[in-house]
């Protein structure tokens, strides 16, 4: 008696034409993808490849990226707070103001909600153009997943408004 085993199963040969059909396939996808690389690339301003690239960012050099920077700003934090956010700042060595955002599940279960609140926060904080070399770090409360966009957008302006008033 023979057993069912994956290897008895006579695989049925692919066509001469599928394969080419595959190859030619994946050939247009990788060249599509490199002309947009390269329309991007072209572009020299980070913020103008973030608008061809229709979404809302803020370059590197923009943001805290590293543990040690954000615990850096923990340690010895000028503290600006309501009930949607809490925003620390610490001045920096370098000559911009860059930004770091903090949404745990506790404050919003769903992923989708703790995206928008990090899309408001870095929203306005590019359209905020007159600030001191600090870093901030946005910490949202629990308030704000149900809080709409305008109160969001004008708490979040304060905060900044008032640590960077502090610094000057």
């Amino acid at each position: 008696k023979r057993t069912f085993q994956p290897s008895n199963i006579k695989r049925k040969a692919r066509t001469v034409f599928e394969l080419e059909w595959r190859q030619e396939r994946q050939a247009s996808v990788e060249a599509t993808a490199r002309q947009r690389a390269r329309k991007i690339g072209a572009l020299k301003d980070a913020d103008t490849r973030c608008r061809v690239a229709n979404v809302i960012c803020i370059s590197r050099g923009k943001r805290l990226t590293r543990g040690t920077e954000f615990g850096r700003v923990f340690a010895d934090a000028s503290r600006s707070s309501d009930r949607y956010f809490t925003v620390l700042s610490r001045p920096n060595q370098e000559r911009t103001a860059r930004l770091g955002l903090t949404v745990s599940r506790r404050v919003a279960k769903h992923a989708y909600a703790r995206n928008r609140l990090k899309r408001l926060a870095r929203e306005v904080f590019r359209r905020e153009d007159s600030l001191p070399p600090l870093d901030f770090i946005v910490l949202a409360n629990r308030a704000a997943r149900a809080a709409k966009n305008m109160e969001l957008n004008s708490s979040l302006r304060r905060h900044f408004r008032r640590l960077a008033e502090g610094k000057r």
